[in-house]
């Protein structure tokens, strides 16, 4: 009777009102109909009886009444099975096939559970492996629409794929492969979408395909985050590159939909998805959670103002204007801010600091703001590596012997590896085994960790060891992402047929062998020469940087940021009270998606909103489903999302959270919030629960929880559970009109007490999703974080900043202020100042604007005219200063004025030579390293010059 009234053509009727009605009766037919999969799962596939109406005729053949026969069901799973197929490939109504979906999906989901449980001895191997793959490839077909009438379902199946990505694991032993075709039908998906929604590049994208790529972006990170990393670097010969290459590309086209300056504002949101996606990847794939927080947080806690020398307090403008500090921004998308701190000697008690490779004193702090969260690196410049071998001669001649010995104990002299010669070199051929194998890979890695200081006992190597060689081995064995070619080592030469190898083989070796020549010539001809003894030259001594940037701004070069090429996409950032506090804003802002889920225990007999709340425990089997929710965290010291919830114990000392890569839940339970307190805390109680947009209602009262049970203008979403005899656990949902479908949980829906806790967790984030997708002004996290990113940039970025003035602010963020001796200090601008040079202070310039110009300036004077100014300067008139008129008169004034306009001119055309001696066409590197050193000069006082 269910199979009939499931059928399509049970609704061609003509009538709409009588069509309407027998659409919602098929609905709840096949809600019913998809509930019965929960049985065979757990009772076997004869456990259910059914009644069979047999027809029976009498002598006369004329129809008896109908007797009532209970028979057995075998093969009842099957029957289901091809029932909901058919649903799913010709029903028209959406809502039709998407609860067939969402049975298929718990019905695989439970199978998928089952095999980790007892009843797996009762569930055949084969018939279980047909009907996963049956219920994947029912899934995969839907998730590629093919009009746009199937794109609400295709978004439903894309969910319902991320929900089943948590059984990964015993996917992969029922199924090995299943990974490879999901990761490929969701490329194909995104890209079939892209085409089929949007086939008109300048066409605008409609907020339902911008709903449809962002469920298939997540359903894919789902995915990629759940499988191992073999099975994401494995080569197939549909991927030739590995499925991360794949979900890479499949990205990378998603967010090129959106062109900068195009007004299609959903395929921007796409476009961000899309990039935020990737980030996600690139950050978190195969380590994550990590850190001591696990998965409470995905980016750092560290600020500009931690680890100074000095303790400035909370971020703010005083933090950023010190001169160890400097923020860059890069394509509007990315805030870099650079700080320079004190390293930390290694402990001695560690041991550490014997063996601790030289470094700088000071660390370049990089602290990226992005818009998959903040992210802190430490860079600092090593002197030489640790180990045998590897020091360096200049330095240790330096050092006393007790000094090397207590800095770089293992460190033992070595002669230079003699140079290369015979067939080998000469030809370049591998040394192949005979049996075709390449010799050595295994012992050469054993050999290589050895020498890393893995092998406490270490080995002495021959002089002939070819390091690289063993290095390219290494890194081949433990990051097999880096192999040019499926299981080739990298220290595999090439191919020597290859007409491009062999070209650059025979160019290399031209130029070895003339610079062998050129060598043998200068030592035969300088061999008894007197020019051929250097002179005893003396080691300089170690000059401390006394820049307090000069770790960053080194590190800021080697980057290739002060290029021509890249200053189009850098600039810095006015360092005001107003930027600190925005800064301080967005790093409050979340990084991943963010729900806060009710939680109400209803006990027998309770029917008003009084008993309910006045709960303060729930049954042994309620706290079993809360505690499978989520973990219990301490809100005193919880540093993840909190919901609303404050550390001062007002409600509550714990509370369950759920944390993976791409979202956050916490779960405001009523058993868990204080109600000793009285009116206080029933009113916060009420509070907490009631704006809560989704509600799981645990109801073991023998009557139907009703909606108005707990009045509120939230509650979009109810979910009851209700515990049956059986063991298993009878869903209700009851949502408003408004919202659309979500799963995988539905009403009249079955599921086990295993599976419970995740499929009504999962069900409740889709349905926050859904809500989310109804209102107008709903901004994700990824949304918010880039539109703050960019406006951020775009009002405290630097107006008219010329390379000049980019590379003074690199090279120093802070200007120095020098005394009146000069800029160099009074202490070293007369020790140093060469005769006829021109030292320039602030009592001397005559003026704000001369101070503008001529403020570090010192200036060879070409003819008399610099040294009469001088000389002028530093012994005025006497006259002139002990006259009335030379303090406050005209002849002083004009005085001053005709001394600082020459001064002025002689500026400028010193200025102005020394910019025409630099050639048009000046490489990138040299450019930027003469702009750092002219940084002194300050910014010009108009375009021309």
């Amino acid at each position: 009777a269910a199979e009939q009234i499931c059928s399509v053509e049970s609704i061609s009727i003509s009538d709409s009102a009588t069509a309407n009605r027998r659409v919602r009766c098929r609905v709840t037919a096949i809600a019913a109909v998809g509930s019965l999969l929960a049985f065979p799962v757990y009772f076997g596939d004869s456990a259910l009886d059914y009644l069979d109406p047999g027809r029976e005729e009498d002598s006369n053949r004329k129809p008896s009444p109908w007797p009532l026969r209970l028979c057995k069901c075998p093969g009842m799973a099957d029957q289901v099975l091809r029932v909901l197929d058919s649903v799913i490939s010709a029903d028209p109504a959406e809502e039709s096939r998407s609860l067939a979906m969402c049975s298929l999906a718990l019905f695989a989901y439970q199978l998928l559970a089952a095999r980790c449980s007892p009843e797996e001895e009762a569930l055949n191997d084969q018939l279980y492996v047909l009907r996963v793959r049956e219920c994947f490839a029912q899934l995969l077909r839907v998730v590629k629409p093919a009009t746009t009438l199937q794109a609400k379902s295709a978004r439903l199946a894309a969910d319902l794929l991320a929900v089943l990505s948590n059984l990964a694991g015993q996917l992969a032993t029922a199924l090995p492969q299943i990974h490879v075709d999901v990761v490929k039908a969701l490329g194909e998906a995104v890209r079939h979408s892209l085409t089929l929604f949007k086939p008109d590049p300048k066409s605008a994208m409609t907020p339902g395909t911008r709903y449809l790529l962002c469920s298939l972006v997540d359903c894919l990170i789902s995915w990629c985050m759940v499988l191992p990393m073999p099975g994401l670097l494995d080569y197939h010969d549909s991927h030739p590159r590995g499925l991360v290459f794949e979900a890479m590309s499949v990205l990378s086209e998603l967010e090129a939909c959106w062109r900068a300056g195009s007004l299609d504002s959903t395929a921007r949101l796409a476009s961000l998805r899309a990039a935020s996606a990737k980030q996600h990847l690139v950050n978190h794939l195969g380590q994550f959670p990590k850190g001591l927080a696990g998965a409470t947080r995905l980016d750092c806690g560290v600020s500009e103002q931690h680890d100074l020398d000095f303790n400035l307090g909370d971020l703010s403008q005083e933090v950023l204007n010190q001169p160890n500090t400097q923020i860059l921004a890069i394509d509007n998308r990315l805030l870099l801010s650079l700080v320079e701190i004190t390293a930390n000697p290694p402990s001695d008690s560690t041991g550490a600091g014997a063996s601790a490779p030289l470094s700088s004193a000071t660390l370049s702090r990089a602290i990226l703001r992005s818009i998959c969260g903040k992210f802190v690196w430490e860079f600092s410049l090593l002197y030489c590596p640790k180990g045998p071998g590897n020091a360096v001669d200049s330095l240790l001649g330096q050092l006393s012997p007790a000094t090397v010995a207590k800095a770089l104990p293992d460190y033992q002299l070595r002669p230079p590896l003699p140079f290369p010669t015979g067939p080998a070199f000469q030809s370049g051929s591998p040394a192949e085994a005979a049996d075709g194998s390449w010799e050595g890979s295994a012992k050469e890695a054993n050999e290589l960790s050895t020498s890393m200081g893995i092998d406490d006992a270490g080995t002495e190597e021959s002089e002939t060891t070819d390091f690289l060689d063993r290095l390219l081995v290494h890194i081949g064995e433990t990051s097999p992402e880096c192999l040019l070619a499926p299981n080739v080592p990298l220290n595999v030469p090439a191919d020597p047929k290859d007409p491009f190898v062999a070209a650059i083989e025979e160019e290399v070796s031209q130029q070895l062998a003339a610079q062998h020549r050129l060598d043998s010539a200068h030592i035969a001809s300088t061999r008894d020469s007197l020019l051929s003894v250097p002179a005893q030259e003396a080691p300089a001594a170690v000059q401390e940087p006394m820049s307090p940037f000069y770790q960053c701004r080194h590190l800021v070069n080697q980057l290739g940021f002060l290029t021509w090429e890249r200053r189009e996409h850098l600039c810095l950032l006015d360092k005001t009270a107003q930027l600190a506090r925005e800064l301080k804003h967005l790093d409050s802002l979340p990084c991943r998606e963010t729900h806060k889920l009710a939680v109400v225990y209803v006990a027998y007999g309770q029917e008003d909103k009084s008993s309910i709340l006045s709960n303060c425990r729930g049954s042994e089997a309620f706290e079993r489903f809360v505690g499978a929710l989520g973990w219990e965290v301490s809100l005193a010291n919880h540093a993840g999302f909190m919901g609303g919830f404050h550390a001062s114990g007002k409600c509550g000392t714990t509370a369950p959270y759920y944390a993976d890569s791409t979202s956050e839940i916490f779960f405001h339970v009523s058993t868990r919030m204080p109600t000793a307190g009285g009116a206080e805390d029933q009113l916060r109680k009420t509070k907490h629960l009631g704006n809560d947009e989704v509600m799981i209602v645990w109801s073991e009262h023998s009557r139907d929880y009703r909606r108005g049970t707990m009045p509120t203008e939230f509650g979009d979403v109810i979910i009851v559970v209700y515990p049956l005899p059986s063991g298993l656990y009878r869903i209700e949902i009851d949502k408003k009109a408004e919202v659309p479908f979500f799963g995988p949980l539905f009403t009249g829906a079955m599921v086990a007490e295993p599976v419970l806790a995740s499929l009504v967790r999962a069900t409740a984030i889709g349905a926050s999703r859904a809500i989310r997708s109804i209102k107008k002004h709903f901004v994700n996290y990824y949304e918010e974080r880039a539109n703050y990113l960019e406006s951020l940039v775009h009002r405290f970025q630097q107006r008219d900043e010329t390379f000049e003035q980019f590379a003074k602010g690199v090279f120093a963020p802070v200007p120095a202020e020098f005394p009146a001796g000069g800029p160099f200090g009074s202490a070293v601008s007369h020790q140093h100042q060469q005769p006829g040079s021109l030292q320039l202070d602030h009592a001397d310039c005559g003026g704000p604007r001369l101070k503008d110009e001529l403020l570090h300036v010192s200036v060879q004077p070409a003819s008399d005219e610099a040294a009469t100014l001088q000389q002028q300067l530093q012994q005025p008139h006497a006259d002139e200063l002990q006259s009335p008129q030379g303090k406050s008169g005209k002849a002083g004034g004009d005085f001053d004025l005709s001394v600082a306009q020459r001064l002025r001119m002689s500026s400028r055309r010193a200025a102005k030579s020394m910019r025409r001696s630099v050639p048009p066409s000046m490489p990138s590197s040299v450019s930027g390293s003469l702009a750092a050193g002219l940084s002194n000069l300050g910014p010009p006082r108009s375009p021309r010059q």
